[in-house]
């Protein structure tokens, strides 16, 4: 299978230590948090850093370590994040684009995702909307597999018996975070807008999908609060869609990644995504290095070894 250099569309993989290791004994690793931003381009994210627009991420950049990633053709998100997540190539994985017709699920995933062998080391595991999570595999931890958000967005009752969490009753401890559809007005708030664009909004052939992810995308990250806020666990992996759909409806054309990182709604996505990872990033911090003095600086994680030649 042919492989290229992501330009556009590419996945964005954010992969964050926490600082136990200033605190604690050497022999305890450190927590991890593990986030995915489907559909991050790096031109994109270059030119809005370069800009100081995105500071979650220039700031990751800056104190950490970052590469440009290879992809697979043809770019299919549940392939390519699973790729990352056992180290496998997708022709590995045992699941193949003609499973797209009956539908991915997560019995197809032959290889160990890294959070299954962590949880099968002892380490407590949060896992949410990771693709091909469904149904929730049986964890020391939580699983909220990717068709919860689907559940708690809009939710036909047979799907509450398919394990869409673990533990199994998680799913009802979640029904507070339900929320509707997001709207124009909503849209045009989280991402900044001018409340003149909302009739240009709501005509895009996206705009549907964006309503729906963006509301999804609230329901995961704020699960993802409350795990990291009341017990943060040893790994923790989190997966948010609605950068990707956004730019599937919003997306300049004709138009390079330039004109995109000047659109108003598809920049205004990037720099709303960053503030909400970053959310995220900073509690997971305040979480694990909440024992230590105020002025402590918080380490940055090492870079990878170099491939062998």
């Amino acid at each position: 299978m042919s492989r290229t250099t992501l330009i556009i569309l590419s996945v964005l993989l954010l992969l964050i230590t926490g600082c136990r290791d200033l605190q604690r004994p050497a022999v305890e690793a450190e927590p991890i948090l593990f986030l995915g931003l489907d559909g991050a381009s790096p031109e994109v994210c270059t030119l809005m850093v370069a800009r100081s627009e995105l500071p979650t991420l220039a700031a990751l950049m800056e104190q950490g370590w970052s590469s440009r990633m290879e992809t697979y053709i043809p770019t299919v998100s549940p392939l390519i994040w699973n790729s990352m997540a056992t180290g496998k190539s997708w022709l590995r994985l045992g699941i193949h684009l003609a499973d797209m017709k009956r539908g991915f699920r997560g019995t197809m995933l032959e290889p160990a995702p890294v959070w299954r062998v962590a949880s099968h080391g002892g380490k407590r595991v949060a896992v949410l909307n990771w693709w091909l999570t469904w149904p929730a595999e049986e964890l020391n931890g939580h699983v909220l597999s990717d068709r919860a958000p689907y559940y708690l967005f809009d939710p036909p009752e047979e799907l509450r018996k398919t394990r869409l969490t673990w533990p199994n009753q998680w799913i009802d401890l979640l029904e507070g975070l339900r929320r509707p559809k997001a709207d124009a007005g909503e849209i045009i708030e989280a991402f900044g807008l001018d409340p003149a664009m909302r009739d240009e909004i709501v005509a895009a052939e996206g705009y549907g999908e964006v309503q729906e992810h963006l509301a999804r995308d609230k329901i995961v990250l704020q699960a993802a609060r409350e795990l990291i806020e009341t017990d943060l666990p040893d790994f923790t992996a989190v997966l948010v869609r609605g950068l990707d759909v956004t730019q599937h409806g919003y997306w300049p054309n004709p138009g390079g990644t330039g004109v995109a990182a000047n659109s108003a709604v598809v920049g205004g996505a990037y720099r709303y995504y960053d503030r909400r990872l970053g959310e995220l990033v900073e509690l997971f911090f305040a979480s694990d290095c909440q024992d230590l003095p105020p002025d402590t600086p918080r380490p940055a994680p090492e870079p990878p070894p170099d491939p062998p030649l």
